[in-house]
C-alpha cells in the first residue's frame, strides 16, 4: 500500500545519497545539476577549443571547432544521462529488494521458492548496474584531468 510505496521511495533516495557520498559525484537537485552542466560546459570550452581572438575581445570559433564543441557537449550530455539513469535504476532495484521482498516475505504472500523466482538475479543486476555507473563516473573524472 501507501506505506510500502513511501518506504520504497525513502530507500531509493537513501541509496542515491549513499552512492553519491561513496563516490562524491552526481548532484541530486536540479540546481546542482544545472550548476554542474554550466561548469562542465565552461570547462570544455576552455580545454577543447582552439580559438582566435576577435575584434571585440570575444573568442571566434572555427567551423571545425564549433562542430567539435557541439559533439563534446552531446557526448557529455549522453554520459550524464546514462549516469543519472543508472543511479535511479540502482535505487529502484535496491528498493525492490529491501522493501518489497521484505514485505512479501513478512506477510507470507509468496513461498520462499516463489520469492527466489521473482527476485532471481536482482542482486547481481544491482551490482552490475552499480559497477557500470561507477565506471561512468570514473570516466568523467578522467576526462576532466
Amino acid at each position: 500500500g501507501m506505506a510500502e510505496e513511501q518506504d520504497a521511495c525513502s530507500v531509493a533516495q537513501q541509496v542515491k545519497q549513499n552512492t553519491d557520498q561513496e563516490l562524491g559525484s552526481t548532484p541530486t537537485t536540479t540546481e546542482e545539476r544545472d550548476s554542474e552542466n554550466k561548469k562542465s560546459s565552461d570547462d570544455s570550452k576552455e580545454e577543447d577549443v582552439d580559438s582566435q581572438a576577435g575584434g571585440d575581445g570575444e573568442e571566434v570559433l572555427s567551423p571545425q571547432n564549433k562542430e567539435k564543441e557541439k559533439q563534446l557537449k552531446r557526448r557529455e550530455f549522453i554520459i550524464k544521462e546514462l549516469r543519472d539513469t543508472e543511479l535511479n535504476y540502482r535505487a529502484s532495484l535496491e528498493a525492490a529488494l529491501t522493501v518489497f521482498q521484505r514485505e512479501i516475505r513478512a506477510k507470507k504472500i509468496l513461498h520462499e521458492q516463489q520469492i527466489g523466482i521473482v527476485f532471481n538475479n536482482m542482486h547481481d543486476i544491482e551490482r552490475l548496474s552499480f559497477k557500470f555507473w561507477k565506471k561512468l563516473v570514473e570516466r568523467k573524472r578522467e576526462s576532466k584531468v
